[in-house]
């Protein structure tokens, strides 16, 4: 019986088989692969519980006190015994004490802090013979000096002074003028008023009676003064 030496055949069924069970499982890898990308199950989210714990109460009052229980204690009186001084048993009535005699200098009615060979009714602590003077009045506040447009405008009333008929006779058609420093006190009234440039004559004594005497400002909270001049023109 003869046999051969060859290779041995190859089992085609065995290959096939091992290729289709490579195949399924490679399928089977990648489609679990797949729903597992694709596929999300929802959890249910955990039970939170949450206890709230609530203070304690306050401590109850203290009982109160049994008042019918407690005695009532009572002071205890002592008597108190006064000293007496040996001395005061001696002369039981006081002696009034002596008071200072003042020096008679043979006058009467004299006053506490008084000054020896004064007057009486005097004021305390003057002079000896002196007599008592009230006090001075303050000096009176100086004008003020204010412009004669200002001036004017304070004027209330101020009719025009006129010269005399003597002087016209003596000074026809002739034009004469005089300079004046008026000052008025916080009345509104002129209580000075002076000749700077005199018209001459005695015509200057009757130009300021007349404006001191016809002349009137309003109040001043203090005396004012201006220069005004004062111009005649005889016709």
């Amino acid at each position: 019986m003869l046999e051969s030496f060859g290779p041995p055949q190859t089992n085609w069924v065995r290959r096939t088989i091992f290729i289709t069970s490579i195949v399924v499982h490679a399928g089977a890898a990648v489609a679990l692969l797949v729903w597992s990308v694709f596929h999300v199950e929802e959890l249910a989210p955990p039970e939170v519980t949450l206890t709230f714990f609530n203070a304690p109460p306050p401590p109850p009052p203290p009982p109160p006190p049994a008042g019918n229980n407690q005695k009532k204690t009572t002071p205890k009186k002592t008597n108190i015994i006064p000293k007496i001084n040996p001395n005061a048993l001696k002369d039981p009535t006081p002696k009034p004490k002596e008071e200072p005699k003042e020096e008679s200098h043979g006058e009467t009615g004299g006053v506490q802090g008084g000054v020896v060979g004064g007057v009486a009714g005097g004021v305390v602590g003057g002079v000896v013979g002196g007599v008592v003077t009230a006090a001075p009045p303050p000096p009176p506040v100086a004008p003020k000096m204010v412009p004669s447009f200002i001036f004017d405008k304070e004027r209330l009333s101020s009719p025009d002074p006129h010269v005399s008929d003597t002087f016209k006779d003596k000074h026809p058609k002739t034009e004469v003028s005089g300079r004046y420093r008026i000052c008025v006190g916080t009345d509104g009234r002129i209580n000075e008023m002076s000749v700077l440039a005199p018209i001459g004559g005695t015509e200057d004594d009757n130009i300021i009676r007349q404006v001191r005497g016809t002349w009137v400002y309003k109040p001043q909270p203090l005396p004012i003064c201006s220069v005004r001049v004062f111009a005649f023109k005889i016709n």
